[in-house]
């Protein structure tokens, strides 16, 4: 991400300290308003999935103490005792800290913490920031000025360049021909890890790898540490995320997962600093995924053990990585090639009884469906990230013989990216592609077919009706008019049970309405909507009363399910 930064003065500002929302007790409020009232979204704490801090709300702060700070200021943001939150979140407006402009730094506690600890003073001395003059708000603060830096990092999948610069102040060792170290958790078990993962250390050490416990050094001593290796490796924890601090890193890096799935922010720092990193899904005997604290069993150890005794001009050439004998082989090889080739960091899948997640062939395949992408220029950015709520309802039919229609192939540079992810995800399924373009034609592969026709037209669309297919994704052109009119026309195709998902419904909102819809019709956004309010209620819904109102009628009654996400909509047909 290379774009520039925000920066916001503030005069007569307000910072709200971070409580609990006494109406939904699991939400955290805070942020700063600015002098006419309305709290600033570049205050807030968001993450891929969500906001961790919402607004605040000044009717609960009623019976809160108030303090004036009559000076210039600027925020730094929400501090987390959490070492990789730390790293990742409380530091994300370093970029906007220097003291030579401002040493009056305001701080937000959402876990009710008091100061900073020891360790994290130490990585402040690190960013020249422990002598500023470090102010916690406990209380409501009125700022006469405050500097409002937007957020460089966003958990799992922005991190910005500026920033990372930024947070690059330790320069990297000498590196030490031939060492190796291994990344151990063994005194981080009680927060999730392997129970076996000491027998693989024994032996690693036998064949002369390092087993380094990052929290026996200063974190300055670590990265010099690691810096000064051919090869760093150990099971995902935030002891990678120090590496933000080391200003470049030629080692090869291994991170094997402790469950059957990865935190995105391995990725998301790997791009973006560009590091030699592969990422390998661990075989264990949990179907736990993203929890933490799951402590959890290697079933071959040996796996991980074969993966690091390879020659090292095995692991970086463009051609599949041979898998161990013990795995089960298949086109994941042609993926892993793929992966080779691309400048987002390889992901090992050489998973063991476990496929692939959607959003890591999405990545793979480089369609902005998923939470990382290329764009026309090859620079990596954050996608849409529909993919990890589709996996959740789309992984019971990976192995069945489906047919799968997508309509719109993809923008010139980037055609046919989605419909090879989903050929990849559905083993045995029939994709076939829909698009307007004659160029589109030679996408088709493997499984693969693809049909021409204008999706603005009725009599074309009506062809499609007997397609069989049970799963239809709508990412064409987001006209308002298109969208609706597929919907309408080929929702009564589908199967009990069938999938219709509408993608990019953000067009149906300010500023890109006026592109994708015309003043006095109904958006798709509109018209789904009162689909779902028909769906949810017998009595009142919305109805577009107009040409559309007959087949919103059809298909609310023929819907079991209708669900909005960030940016698109699926129904589930009865």
């Amino acid at each position: 991400m290379n774009q520039q930064l925000r920066l916001s003065v503030l005069q007569n500002a307000t910072v709200y300290p971070c409580i609990n929302n006494p109406e939904q007790p699991d939400q955290i409020i805070g942020g700063v308003a600015t002098d006419t009232g309305y709290i600033h979204t570049d205050s807030l704490l968001s993450r891929n999935w969500g906001e961790v801090v919402n607004p605040a709300l000044p009717k609960y702060y009623k019976n809160t103490p108030i303090n004036k700070l009559k000076k210039r200021c600027v925020f730094g943001g929400y501090v987390f005792l959490h070492f990789g939150h730390f790293l990742l979140e409380s530091l994300s407006r370093v970029w906007a800290l220097d003291p030579g402009e401002c040493d009056t730094i305001i701080w937000c506690h959402p876990q009710k913490g008091v100061g900073f600890t020891e360790l994290q003073l130490k990585i402040l001395s690190i960013l020249d920031l422990d002598k500023c003059n470090h102010v916690f708000s406990n209380e409501i603060l009125l700022v006469e000025e405050l500097i409002l830096p937007e957020a460089g990092y966003r958990i799992q999948n922005y991190f910005n360049q500026q920033h990372m610069k930024k947070l690059g102040k330790l320069p990297p060792s000498p590196i030490i021909t031939g060492k190796k170290i291994w990344l151990s958790r063994a005194k981080q078990l009680d927060k999730g890890g392997w129970v076996n993962e000491k027998s693989i250390e024994d032996i690693l050490e036998a064949k002369g790898w390092i087993i380094y416990t990052p929290e026996d050094h200063s974190v300055a001593d670590q990265i010099a540490d690691i810096s000064s290796s051919e090869r760093i490796a150990g099971s995902e924890g935030s002891a990678f995320h120090s590496i933000i601090l080391c200003s470049a890193l030629e080692s090869r890096i291994d991170i094997f997962s402790r469950g059957y799935d990865f935190n995105d922010n391995y990725a998301t720092i790997g791009v973006a600093k560009k590091l030699r990193q592969y990422l390998h899904v661990s075989p264990v005997n949990s179907t736990s995924t993203k929890l933490a604290s799951v402590r959890l069993e290697l079933t071959q150890p040996e796996y991980i053990i074969d993966c690091l005794s390879k020659d090292e001009n095995t692991l970086v050439t463009n051609k599949p990585i041979p898998l161990p004998s013990y795995l089960v082989k298949s086109r994941r090889e042609n993926m892993n090639e793929l992966r080779a080739k691309s400048v987002i960091p390889v992901i090992s899948i050489d998973k063991i009884s476990v496929s692939n997640t959607l959003d890591e062939l999405g990545i793979a395949n480089n369609t902005d469906k998923a939470s990382l992408c290329k764009n026309q220029k090859n620079e990596s950015k954050g996608g849409h990230n529909y993919l990890h709520s589709y996996d959740l309802l789309l992984s019971k039919y990976r192995n069945k013989p489906i047919k799968l229609m997508e309509l719109g192939v993809g923008p010139d540079w980037n055609k046919g990216a989605s419909l090879r992810m989903w050929r990849d995800y559905f083993t045995t399924a029939e994709i076939l592609g829909i698009d307007n373009r004659e160029s589109c034609r030679s996408e088709a592969e493997d499984r693969i077919s693809i049909k021409i026709g204008d999706l603005g037209d009725i009599s074309f669309l009506r062809t499609l009706q007997n397609t069989g297919a049970s799963i239809i994704i709508d990412d064409a052109s987001h006209q308002w008019n298109h969208q609706i009119l597929a919907l309408c026309e080929l929702y009564p195709s589908l199967p009990e049970g069938g999938i219709y998902v509408v993608e990019d419904i953000a067009t149906s909102f300010a500023p890109m309405d006026e592109q994708y819809g015309e003043v006095g019709e109904p958006s798709a956004y509109d018209f789904l909507q009162g689909i779902a309010d028909k769906v949810t209620s017998r009595f009142k819904y919305n109805e577009c009363n107009n040409v559309y109102t007959e087949y919103q009628r059809y298909i609310a009654k023929n819907t079991v399910s209708i669900t909005f996400l960030h940016g698109s909509c699926i129904l589930i047909k009865k």
